[in-house]
């Protein structure tokens, strides 16, 4: 079989890393913010308008 020689994108790779920095950040920003673990999550008074 024949080898195929695959070019990465360095852009795309660059992205992709940028991508999980940003999910890591905001996944870590959620758990530690104490008031998300008292909001209620179906009322309505108590989430942002951004919902």
């Amino acid at each position: 079989m024949e080898k195929i020689a695959t070019q990465r994108i360095q852009s795309l790779d660059l992205l992709k890393g940028v991508v999980l920095v940003i999910m890591a950040l905001d996944y870590t920003r959620s758990f530690f913010i104490t008031t998300l673990f008292f909001v209620i999550p179906i009322d309505l008074l108590q989430k942002d308008a951004c919902l």
